[in-house]
């Protein structure tokens, strides 16, 4: 065999191995996969009473925001909950409730979504449980305004700087690399003063 058509088969084996990494990629798919259906639970995230940082997202990746994170404030008789979302932006920290609500997609016969505006202003979308090792972390596949999907990784404020291979290792196979929006100053009195609060109007967090 010559150098050159090694050259070329070289060439063609690392495009037809990109090409599957890129065809692999497909969080809708991975979401919506029977065989994950038995951790795809959103009830695994709405029982923790920790805040919930964001770790990173493959969308919105230009954002000047950072720190996001989440805290659960109550349950609605009617199985939505409340949770007040916290982001940092130029030094400065901001809060708003959002209404979550846990709903079902495609075949599967527990919720598995969270349905939330992520702004306010913005219309609720689903942010579908891939992956979780049902505790501390919890990989979502979002549906994003074009139609496409991105990938949240959110963790447990004692788990964020050591997050489970379970959702570590479905993020690399599924997503986009991203941008980590979780600096090591993120936690902060202001969550704290959250929860504080919370818990003095008796709130169950």
């Amino acid at each position: 065999m010559s150098s050159f058509t090694l050259v070329l088969c070289i060439l063609f084996a690392a495009r037809s191995t990109l090409a599957e990494e890129e065809i692999k990629k497909d969080p809708n798919a991975c979401a919506e996969n029977s065989k994950n259906f038995s951790i795809q639970d959103i009830s695994y995230m709405t029982n923790v009473n920790k805040t919930l940082y964001v770790k990173k997202r493959d969308y919105n990746t230009t954002t000047e925001f950072e720190c996001l994170s989440a805290i659960k404030l109550f349950q609605y008789e009617n199985g939505s909950y409340e949770y007040t979302l916290t982001a940092r932006t130029n030094g400065s920290f901001q809060s708003h409730n959002v209404t979550m609500t846990p709903m079902r997609t495609g075949n599967h016969q527990v919720d598995n979504s969270a349905h939330y505006q992520e702004l306010p202003g913005e219309e609720a979308t689903h942010h579908r449980l891939m992956a979780t090792d049902k505790e501390s972390c919890f990989l979502f596949a979002t549906t994003l305004k074009n139609g496409k999907y991105g990938c949240l990784l959110v963790a447990t404020e004692n788990a964020i700087e050591h997050i489970s291979e379970k959702c570590l290792s479905v993020y690399d196979a599924q997503c986009e690399e991203g941008v980590d929006l979780y600096k090591s100053d993120c936690k902060n009195s202001e969550s704290e003063g959250q929860v504080a609060a919370a818990l003095e109007n008796n709130y169950q967090i």
